[in-house]
């Protein structure tokens, strides 16, 4: 009866989650960015392997590795969109780390809690499954619930290497902490000091041997991934690690609207029961053990701060570290059931401990809300963009902006009628990718461009590969929107909407395929400037001879004091995370 019963409940906290997927199931995927593992997907399928373009050129360009072999199989093996396949492949992960959590709890339990596994399971997932964060990461198609499940095998791994100290808890440790790394890289640290905290806190004696084996196979793995990496990409790590550090977009001018503070305030939530537990329950037999869990995820919450969080709304980077927090909450549990006195024990620590309840429950937020309001950067002064005297063309002033979701629908629509052997330049490149595999994309934010994400984006590079269509960067990339823009032989070259579609669009006048991407184009201005003449507001010159015209005469800042939208292009950090 009481099976049931815990089964019933199970069903019941699983509901928000079931019922947001049924909502989400009529909706395309808005995140941009998971459109990128698609691309790859099917390039693979293709039999182009891991390119990113159909030149075969193999490209380290998406860190989620495990993410992305599932979408590759799903979309070789299942007749859904697009949107479809990438919801599935998150909600995949989900159910797959939902599992893996109780079973590592499971095995975690040395108290009578472990003869009645439904009711951990159900205190297990109700610890995450009624959070918005979680439902939101399990449904929309990006990779943080591959990393939350390689991170609960990770934990699961640590633990029982440090109690038994065998030779398959150490390969599993090993084997773990490569699964986290190619599940996301920026969980090393996770994945590697996890394990030798614990066995350097908690295992068993004598200690140093063992830690010296599981260091050397870890080093083993680091090499393994990094001699892999070069030897089939030509680069130790993703590129995005490379594109996405902090300084290697100057001026990029939504650097601190991705809000660390707000991020981490949105975790802090979500962990709160977790942390109450551990507040309360922590004691000296069970501190090496949460030690071991929990030093890794403060210091990777701290190196967080050293990176751009691009596209990391709902605290995305943070979530796949949640199997730390529940496992540390297990074990006090676990520890406090098992106690003879547990009923005075528990009171004694509520007696002595509730004032850091409170301050934990009060104040931690309040500090956190007041920290993201001092980051947040202040509203735009001036926009990026040229004045209209700057453009000689027929017509005076510039064009209205048009809503950025319909702009990559109607340029997916476009590239997916475009023959292969067309080439396009833009950073905007998620949703289009994934429509278009057959045409070449050139990537201006070095995502999957190893030359611009080693050496910086040339404006001339760039042009020298004659791209037969550009579609601008976004804005927030100041120098590059203004090194193409400014550049003499854009002009000379290509026909030039300077404020078309929101950052402007080129045509190369030469280009074997000019009449498709000028048709396509003229059916996308149809629908967004009804009333407005095409070849009247193409520009025919930049007036650089203008003081307010040229390149560095434009300041930069973010759009509005707030988040950047969510459409943003960018996928990646300098922790190489999409």
């Amino acid at each position: 009866m009481r099976s049931k019963r815990a089964i019933g409940a199970v069903l019941a906290a699983a509901a928000p989650l079931l019922a947001h997927a049924l909502r989400r199931a009529r909706q395309p995927i808005s995140i941009d960015d998971a459109y990128m593992f698609l691309r790859y997907a099917k390039q693979i399928l293709a039999g182009h392997g891991h390119s990113w373009n159909p030149d075969g050129q193999q490209v380290f360009g998406v860190t989620g590795s495990l993410h992305l072999a599932i979408v590759t199989l799903l979309e070789a093996l299942l007749p859904l969109s697009d949107a479809r396949v990438l919801a599935l492949a998150s909600l995949a992960f989900t159910a797959l780390a939902l599992a893996a959590l109780a079973r590592v709890s499971l095995s975690m339990l040395r108290s009578p809690l472990r003869e009645d596994p439904w009711l951990v399971a159900l205190g297990v997932w109700l610890f995450v499954l009624p959070q918005r964060l979680f439902i939101t990461q399990a449904l929309n198609g990006m990779d943080a619930m591959s990393a939350l499940f390689a991170n609960c095998l990770v934990g699961g791994a640590a633990l029982w290497l440090a109690r038994s100290g065998s030779r398959r808890a150490l390969l599993a440790s090993v084997g773990a902490a490569l699964l986290a790394i190619f599940a996301r890289p920026d969980d090393g640290l996770y994945a590697v000091l996890t394990p030798l905290l614990a066995v350097a806190l908690a295992g068993p004696r004598p200690r140093l041997p063992l830690l010296a084996k599981l260091a050397g196979g870890l080093g083993l793995a680091l090499a393994g991934y990094a001699v892999l990496g070069t030897a089939v990409f030509g680069d130790p790590l993703p590129l995005p690690f490379y594109a996405k550090s902090f300084g290697y977009f100057t001026e990029y001018s939504a650097a601190h609207a991705w809000n660390p503070f707000e991020y981490l305030g949105q975790i802090f939530t979500m962990w709160m029961p977790m942390l109450l537990v551990i507040t309360f329950g922590l004691n000296r037999r069970t501190a090496p053990q949460l030690v071991a869990l929990l030093v890794p995820v403060a210091l990777t919450f701290a190196y967080y701060f050293s990176v751009v969080q691009i596209m990391g709304n709902d605290a995305r980077y943070y979530v796949p570290a949640t199997p730390f927090a529940v496992l540390a909450a297990v074990i006090v549990i676990d520890d406090l059931w098992a106690a003879r006195d547990r009923a005075s024990e528990l009171l004694r620590a509520i007696s002595t401990r509730w004032p850091l309840a409170l301050l934990l429950v009060a104040a931690a937020p309040t500090v956190l809300r007041d920290a993201e309001t001092a980051y947040r950067p202040a509203p735009a002064t001036h926009d990026p963009t040229f004045p209209a005297v700057c453009y000689e063309r027929p017509v005076q002033g510039l064009l209205s902006k048009v809503d950025y979701e319909s702009t990559v629908a109607d340029l997916s629509r476009l590239a997916r009628t475009l023959p292969p052997g067309v080439r396009i330049a833009l950073s905007e490149h998620g949703r289009i990718g994934a429509a278009a595999p057959q045409i070449t994309l050139d990537d201006l934010i070095a995502l999957h461009d190893p030359q611009f994400a080693h050496h910086g984006f040339d404006p001339a590079v760039e042009l020298a590969r004659r791209p037969d269509a550009i579609w601008m960067p976004h804005y927030f990339y100041v120098p590059l929107w203004h090194g193409l823009i400014t550049e003499p032989r854009l002009w000379q070259e290509y026909e030039v909407w300077p404020d078309a579609l929101n950052y402007g669009f080129a045509i190369r006048r030469d280009s074997p395929y000019r009449d498709a991407l000028r048709s396509g184009f003229a059916e996308i201005w149809k629908h967004f400037y009804p009333d407005q003449d095409m070849e009247a507001w193409r520009a025919t010159r930049l007036r650089s001879e203008l003081p307010e015209c040229r390149r560095q005469s434009r300041a930069s800042g973010p759009e509005s004091p707030g988040k950047p939208p969510s459409t943003h292009g960018a996928a990646f950090v300098h922790s190489a995370a999409m």
